[in-house]
């Protein structure tokens, strides 16, 4: 029989819990609605903040650009790694990745270069970085500024040369484009990595259409010009010194053999031992200049191969185009958010009140 009580036991608590539970939902609910005043100032007051906050955000317009990089590797030349070694080129080049391309469209250098391009914006023809300074309002952040930055303007690119104040201003620019999550500041710029395709995109997300569209344009072409220069640094100094070294043979070889001929010229057919001597000599160094000549452009030959082997190809796919749709706080979405969040702060103050003042009257 102690199993039967056992049973009747559980079912009387799970009984007398559930019991306890509607009357508690029954009680909560009672409550506000006694308490419907109060449940109605605090929806509408939190529905009114998301509301004003969503209406007072600014509207943007995020120009994207993709594009994608053609790296080919190393096995591109496998074939002739053994000849480029063997002429003391080296076959080698850096190895192409797709985050140091994105890492570098952040960098102080690549958007310097590109703040201090001329572009034309409402009829006013300036440095990009002089219009991001009207477009938000710089100049009132720095009214009472005493170091010179009150109504300052950039108006040259000798960076070298900046004075301090003038430091201070690229760098808070430079700050608003890249973001400081720490002083809750939202990048301008941003930059994504499709791991599956590997097609890379930049997006300058700005108040101003047309800002937006040409700066992504101007951080594109800078980051694309720069990396692929860099890439190929070695290449190139290798070409450079190979092709100095041909036409420098070029212009011996040239002056020896008209030296001959003038030789050959002016001895009027009466060749003496001294005049033959002199003419073999000429000789010999004309052909030990075209050997060179040949063995040099050979090496010029491969050293252009690789240069134009290991180059790296930056292909636009995609540039951003007007119209552009803007990105904003949608004032619905927000609204039913603050009435959601309204209602669950309403209901939480007033039942913890009523416990309160149960707790205290006990």
């Amino acid at each position: 029989m102690e199993p039967v009580s056992q049973n009747a036991s559980r079912e009387e608590i799970k009984e007398f819990s559930l019991k306890e539970l509607i009357i508690l939902v029954k009680g909560g609910i009672a409550e506000v609605l006694r308490k419907w005043k109060w449940f109605i100032g605090i929806v509408a007051i939190i529905a009114a903040i998301f509301l004003y906050r969503a209406s007072t955000t600014p509207v943007t317009f995020p120009a994207k650009l993709s594009f994608m990089l053609n790296d080919d590797d190393d096995s591109a030349l496998s074939g002739v790694g053994s000849i480029l070694g063997s002429f003391g080129i080296g076959g080698g080049g850096s190895e192409y990745n797709l985050e140091k391309l994105m890492e570098l469209s952040k960098t102080l250098k690549i958007i310097r270069r590109s703040l201090f391009e001329k572009v034309k914006i409402k009829n006013k023809e300036t440095y990009m970085i002089n219009h991001l300074i009207d477009l938000y309002d710089y100049h009132e952040a720095w009214e009472d500024d005493t170091t010179g930055l009150k109504d300052f303007y950039f108006v040259n690119d000798n960076f070298d040369q900046y004075q301090r104040y003038e430091n201070k201003a690229l760098k808070s620019i430079y700050g608003k484009i890249i973001g400081n999550p720490k002083k809750g500041i939202e990048p301008i710029l941003k930059s994504k990595i499709s791991e599956e395709t590997g097609i890379m995109s930049l997006t300058v997300n700005s108040t101003s259409e047309d800002l937006s569209i040409q700066f992504v344009k101007i951080i594109y072409e800078h980051l694309s010009d720069f990396y692929v220069n860099k890439s190929v640094e070695k290449q190139k100094s290798t070409y450079t010194i190979v092709k100095t070294k041909v036409d420098s043979i070029k212009g011996a070889l040239q002056s020896t053999e008209y030296a001959l001929a003038d030789f050959k010229d002016s001895s009027l057919g009466l060749i003496s031992a001294k005049a033959k001597l002199k003419e073999l000599q000429l000789q010999a160094k004309v052909n030990i200049l075209y050997t060179m000549l040949g063995e040099a452009t050979k090496n010029l030959e491969i050293s252009d191969f690789t240069l134009k082997s290991k180059t790296p190809f930056v292909q636009l796919i995609d540039a951003p185009f007007p119209p552009i749709e803007p990105a904003g706080e949608s004032k619905l979405k927000a609204l039913l958010l603050g009435l959601i969040v309204g209602t669950i702060v309403a209901v939480g103050l007033i039942l913890g009140f009523q416990l309160y003042r149960e707790a205290m009257n006990e």
